[in-house]
């Protein structure tokens, strides 16, 4: 009986005080909190940064600079944008259970992106923008199930872009662009029903569009300019009918504009210059021809079919909404043989064969 006592002893210690010991890693606690931003502070040159007013005094951590508490005095919020931190984050941050908001925009911070910060299941805002992070992003982020807005552009990012990001479906704003990463576009990004604005501009990405962005109903905006898309613009985006903008310039996009985006009755912007798309325009896409040229108008309004060389006039969209004939209008076939390139009857663009020989 004895035996089973101890053995009774043993299971409650070995199963039950660990639980509590998580459970109060998980609990509020200020006087852990302060430690925690102490460590920041040395970790990212605080002496150095642009405003560090009561930094490392004694007064209540909602008087820091950057820094919002909740009613018990544990760190809610952590906003230090454009204030010359430098260095690397501490893995003690990990510790502010209680941390929703974390903006470390435009600073100088370097390293790789911490994995330990899939530990901050509260948290809803992460933006590490312009700052000198390498690697690759971690997919332990698709944890962060509450993220509603996550930015890490301008970075030195590489690799893909990892499917566990389609995991956080309260996603609203995801922002990955001006890195360096590369591969094919998760067709998972369709899980992100909620997400407003999708912007993966500037990158190295290859592979087609998947269709199946069509899904994200929310959509507002879609940036993927300047990559290494190919292939032809799924007619499926042409569902997207809340959406004001899309970027789709500078990559390797062919085949013709789909006449489904007429569909996009509310869009401000068109990017489609810098392809290789053919063919005639439609006639319900002279629907865009009120929002003007880009440069003629400001950054959030317009269009921008240029350099497109198997289009009517290798994509200049004014002269079809000026009322010009497309069938004969010049274009570029891209045959060194051929001359007076035009587009013919059939819509495709072809010359006079020079070639005698």
């Amino acid at each position: 009986m004895r035996h089973l006592k101890l053995l009774f002893l043993f299971l409650l210690f070995y199963f039950f005080v660990p639980s509590l010991k998580a459970a109060d890693d998980c609990m509020c606690d200020p006087a852990r909190d302060r430690a925690v931003l102490v460590a920041l502070y040395n970790s990212t040159s605080g002496d150095t940064w642009e405003i560090n007013d009561n930094w490392l005094s004694e007064q209540p951590l909602n008087e820091w600079f950057g820094v919002s508490t909740n009613e018990e005095g544990c760190v809610t919020t952590i906003d230090l944008c454009w204030n010359y931190l430098s260095g690397t984050i501490p893995v003690t941050l990990s510790n502010l259970t209680e941390l929703s908001y974390l903006n470390f925009l435009n600073n100088s911070l370097s390293g790789t992106i911490p994995v330990w910060l899939s530990n901050l299941q509260n948290l809803t805002y992460l933006n590490l923008s312009l700052n000198d992070f390498n690697g690759t992003i971690p997919p332990e982020l698709g944890q962060l199930k509450n993220l509603t807005e996550l930015y890490l552009y301008w970075n030195d990012l590489s690799g893909t872009i990892p499917v566990e990001l389609t995991n956080l479906e309260k996603l609203r704003i995801l922002n990955l662009s001006i890195n360096e990463l590369s591969g094919s576009i998760p067709a998972e990004i369709a899980n992100l029903k909620n997400l407003g604005e999708l912007m993966l501009f500037d990158n190295q990405l290859s592979g087609t569009i998947p269709a199946e962005i069509s899904a994200l109903q929310n959509l507002r905006e879609l940036n993927f300019n300047v990559n290494n898309l190919s292939g032809a613009i799924p007619v499926e985006l042409g569902q997207l009918t809340n959406l004001e903008r899309l970027l789709l310039g500078s990559n390797q996009l062919s085949g013709s504009v789909p006449i489904e985006l007429g569909q996009l009755t509310k869009l401000n912007e068109l990017y489609l210059n810098n392809n290789q798309f053919s063919g005639c325009y439609s006639e319900v896409l002279r629907q865009f021809c009120t929002l003007g040229t880009t440069s003629s108008n400001n950054f959030s309004r317009g269009y921008d079919l240029k350099n497109n060389p198997q289009l009517p006039w290798q994509g200049d969209f004014q002269r079809f909404c000026n009322g010009e004939a497309q069938i004969g209008a010049p274009c570029d076939d891209g045959n060194p043989n051929t001359s007076n390139d035009r587009i013919g009857e059939d819509c495709n663009c072809g010359g006079n064969n020079t070639d005698l020989s």
